[in-house]
Order: C-alpha cells, then sequence, then structure tokens
C-alpha cells in the first residue's frame, strides 16, 4: 500500500486466478441454466439500484457468460506465448438470438505467433489483431479556468480532463474523479497531492495506480466548487443518469451503440466500444482489475481522466474513464500553442465503471 490508499504495482500474472482450463475444442457449456427464450438482465444502475433492465436471448446470455469464464481461466495460458501483448473480449460475427456473440481477442506484436493459437477455446471464437491506423480531428476544447467545475475540462495546466463528481462511500464525501498518473509517476504516494484547475486547487486524498484513478477534495478556498455535469465541447452541461452494469457493457458493445467521451485534447468524439475486460498496457501498472474497457473513439494525451458515457435522455449514463491512448497514433496537436505537440491515437481505453464501484465504492450521482 502506498499512503493507504493503493496497492504497490504486481505483475500483470500475479493477479491472475491460478485455476486453467485447456486451450482447445470442447462442448459449449451451458452455466445459465433453464431460463426459457429470453432473460431479464440489468443493464444499468445508480446509487438506489437498477434504473434500467432488458430482456435478452437466453442463448446469446449463456455465451457471453461462458465467454467471460473462458477468458478468466485460459488468459495467463494465452500471456505466456510469446508475441502476446494482452487479451480481452470483443464482438463476435457469430450470431445468437439475433445478437452479435462475444469472442476472445488476442492483441499480439508477432506475426509467427499466429499458428499457435487455436482458432477456438471451449468453442468461444478466437481473434487475433494487430492494431491499425485512422484518422483523427483536432479540437484542444474546454480549456481555462471554470467556476463550479464539472467533468469534462481540463486541470493540471491543462495536463488532464476531469471526468465527474462521485461520492466516496469510504469517505462518505463527494469529490472529483480523474486519472492517477497525470499527477505523479507510477507507484508514488498521491495523498495530499494538489489538484490544479485554472487559478484553484483541490487535494487528492484517494487513489489506486491498478486502476488508475484519483479523487479530489474540493478544498477551494475561493467559493469554487466541483459540479455534478459533465460539460460538453458546445458549452453544454448535462446531467448523469447513473452507470451501466457488466451486462450492460456486453449489450452496448454487442449491438455496436454509438459511445461518446469528452478530453480536452481530442474533444468531444463518437465510437463504439471495442472491446471489454481489458488491461491496458502489459508494460504499465494499469491493468483495470481486467475490467477495462477500450473505445474507437480517437483519443490524445491531455484526455487523461475524461468521462466516456452514452446519452440517455438528454443525460450521460457513464461507461468508463479515459486512462491511454490504444492503438497508433494517427495526429498530433498543440493544445498551448507552445511548440509540443500532443500524439493523438486510433483508439482510448480505461477502467469501467462498473469495477470501480464493485471495487472501490465511488460511484457518479445522478
Amino acid at each position: 500500500m502506498v499512503g493507504g490508499n493503493s496497492h504497490t504495482p504486481v505483475s500483470r500474472r500475479d493477479l491472475m486466478k491460478k485455476s486453467v482450463v485447456g486451450i482447445g475444442a470442447a462442448p459449449f457449456t451451458d452455466i445459465s441454466g433453464k431460463l426459457g427464450d429470453s432473460v431479464e438482465i440489468v443493464v444499468a444502475r445508480d446509487e438506489n439500484g437498477p434504473i434500467e433492465t432488458k430482456k435478452v436471448p437466453q442463448s446469446w446470455y449463456r455465451q457471453v457468460r461462458n465467454t467471460r469464464r473462458v477468458v478468466e481461466k485460459s488468459r495467463e495460458q494465452f500471456e505466456k506465448k510469446s508475441g502476446v501483448r494482452g487479451v480481452k473480449i470483443g464482438s463476435s460475427t457469430e450470431k445468437f438470438g439475433g445478437k452479435s456473440g462475444h469472442s476472445i481477442v488476442i492483441s499480439v506484436n508477432e506475426t509467427g505467433v499466429r499458428g499457435k493459437i487455436p482458432e477456438r477455446v471451449q468453442n468461444v471464437p478466437v481473434e487475433i489483431v494487430e492494431e491499425e491506423g485512422g484518422s483523427a480531428p483536432l479540437n484542444c476544447d474546454n480549456l481555462g479556468d471554470f467556476n463550479n467545475i464539472p467533468g469534462g475540462v481540463a486541470h493540471g495546466f491543462d495536463f488532464a480532463t476531469t471526468c465527474v463528481k462521485v461520492r466516496d462511500i469510504q469517505a462518505g464525501q463527494r469529490r472529483m474523479l480523474t486519472a492517477a498518473h497525470v499527477h505523479g509517476s507510477c507507484g508514488s504516494n498521491l495523498s495530499g497531492n494538489t489538484f490544479y484547475q485554472g487559478d484553484s486547487d483541490g487535494t487528492i486524498r484517494r487513489y489506486d495506480w491498478g486502476t488508475d484513478f484519483a479523487l479530489v477534495e474540493d478544498t477551494y478556498s475561493d467559493g469554487e466548487s466541483f459540479d455534478d455535469k459533465i460539460l460538453e465541447e458546445d458549452g453544454t452541461r448535462i446531467d448523469i443518469d447513473g452507470w451501466y452494469t457488466k451486462d450492460g457493457i456486453s449489450e452496448l458493445m454487442s449491438n455496436d451503440e454509438q459511445v461518446k467521451k469528452m478530453g480536452i485534447t481530442s474533444g468531444n468524439t463518437t465510437g463504439e466500444i471495442k472491446y471489454m475486460e481489458t488491461a491496458g498496457d502489459p508494460t504499465d501498472c494499469h491493468d483495470y482489475g481486467y475490467e477495462g474497457v477500450r473505445l474507437t473513439n480517437n483519443g490524445g494525451k491531455g484526455d487523461s481522466g475524461g468521462p466516456i458515457y452514452n446519452m440517455k435522455s438528454q443525460e450521460a449514463r457513464m461507461i468508463g474513464m479515459i486512462s491511454q491512448g490504444a492503438g497508433n497514433q494517427v495526429d498530433s496537436v498543440d493544445c498551448d500553442n507552445n511548440g509540443i505537440s500532443s500524439p493523438i491515437f486510433e483508439k482510448i481505453e480505461g477502467p469501467s465503471f462498473y469495477h470501480m464501484w464493485n471495487s472501490f465504492s465511488f460511484f457518479p450521482k445522478s
């Protein structure tokens, strides 16, 4: 523990469960029981419980849960292979009750490893990917000083983006959520560090390096405070409508639903959930508890900490927080006009809100 707030970085494989399954074909396992033609799942919740449920095909939900189980138990075996960079879950071309199922996604950096990975594991399809390039917008939004500070705006001298105001049950306080890595080097003690926004400052009270979050207490002496809303690039402040559960993320990904993010460097962009149960870059100390999300939205340095969300009736339903760019660099932009360009990447990745709620007991106030 560092400062009583974060765990000391450990190797990614030390976190894996010891039980494994054989890598090869096996009969499909029905793990959800006799549920009939459909099953009702909770796709979103708030601090009081479920706020949206959906009926989904039983065959789809069974396949989704089976994919999660297989990934959990076989991830370590895949990651031991030379050339494998990570294991996550993506959307499959196979349909179950008319909905796209899930697949195991293996990212590689050596072409020779392809022949060593099976096409299916426990009857779940396996996809092998190498990152591809794309295009990116050049924005630089929500910079400067803000009164009643919302999510989606610059802080730390334009080094990062605020996410959203949350209720920290452990402390019994409302605090601003942002990324830990913009406040210090991996594993360092952030307790009591100053959080800057314009001419004001707050204080970091809680953080975790594995999930890459920092919670900031409102300690401003000039009358400023944190707002419950997210500021989009057109100046609209939008309210929060809870957060998506793990099943809700699966549903969004299978349906290719549009999701948004706000970051000060690349702006307010729209994309889709590409992968779930991600674990970031294997060379750093952020693994998101193997509960991260990767999106096709572009993102750049300075977007870290920004909100990832889906619009529901003119309100933002939270998906996660931006932690890093992913994939290839596709452009760059100098937001401060200081001759230093920030890279823009084709995708973004970060911890899911359901993981931050389940593991750290804080949530966005609806």
